[in-house]
């Protein structure tokens, strides 16, 4: 694999985000809902995307990271009402705030098209005035969603995309980030030959940790270590690994599976079928 090909794989899996992140760019969206696991790239290709788009952070763009108050949430949005893509990364938090939804599902939607949020309050932190018209467009990238009405109403007011990757998939990716960003292809064997669709949080991330350990090690003179590492980094979720090794017994029923799972895990059958179907 030369390094245009691993540059075509990449760009293959992630062009979608990249097409909904162009439709919020040239104006044909408010508001695109990015969801999927930590660390598999979500947040650096919206804010790449937006760089190719010829957009400028900080003038065009902006990243927003923390906020913790429906309040400062408002007056977030006051200070970029005018026209700016706000791109919110890892929000979750304010999305157990009824207020906070409130506020968000205001700034996202309008049947008239005039988004006016409000937010009254006699606190000495109300920088922005009691109502004000929102006419920027949002990218909130979410690692996690809650499933219930109140989200769900947030949600329909925006493009949703969900990207999911699949075991083989982030082996598939990693491999071409290897080639194109000359990292040895020994860590992406040692993953392979170490993970399971069942090992803890496995991203993108886990490939530059065991990188940035084994070249410590090179430079050390010791060729070994970092596996050490590796293997701490790879560690297994029990009860998904469990369901991995039932999955894999070819003389096994479906059902003698989840049979087996409930006997030794003490979960329920529903939580069987619902991590099998994860590890499809």
């Amino acid at each position: 694999m030369d390094n245009q090909q691993s540059k075509e794989i990449i760009e293959s899996y992630f062009k979608p985000i990249k097409e909904f992140v162009k439709m919020v760019a040239k104006g044909h969206s408010n508001a695109l809902v990015l969801l999927s696991d930590g660390g598999l790239g979500k947040t650096y290709t919206v804010l790449q995307t937006l760089k190719e788009e010829g957009l400028k952070e900080g003038k065009d763009f902006v990243l927003i990271t923390t906020f913790a108050t429906p309040l400062e949430l408002y007056n977030m949005l006051f200070n970029y009402r005018d026209g700016k893509i706000l791109v919110l990364d890892d929000l979750e938090g304010i999305l157990t705030d009824r207020k906070s939804i409130s506020i968000l599902k205001s700034a996202l939607w309008s049947a008239n098209d005039k988004r006016i949020i409000h937010y009254h309050s006699t606190s000495s932190k109300l920088d922005a005035p009691s109502e004000f018209r929102f006419d920027s467009r949002m990218i909130l990238c979410m690692n996690d969603l809650v499933d219930n009405k109140i989200i769900n109403a947030l949600i329909s007011r925006c493009m949703f995309y969900r990207f999911d990757l699949s075991y083989q998939q982030k082996l598939a990716i990693m491999k071409a980030i290897a080639e194109k960003e000359g990292i040895s292809q020994e860590i992406v064997e040692f993953i392979k030959i170490n993970g399971s669709p069942a090992t803890k949080n496995l991203n993108f991330r886990t490939l530059i940790h065991l990188w940035n350990a084994y070249r410590y090690d090179m430079n050390n003179g010791d060729t070994g270590s970092w596996k050490t590492l590796g293997r701490a980094l790879l560690e297994s979720d029990g009860t998904l690994s469990l369901v991995w090794e039932l999955s894999k017994s070819n003389n096994k029923k479906v059902e003698e599976q989840a049979k087996e799972f409930v006997a030794k895990s003490n979960k329920s059958r529903r939580t069987f079928f619902r991590l099998r179907k994860k590890l499809a």
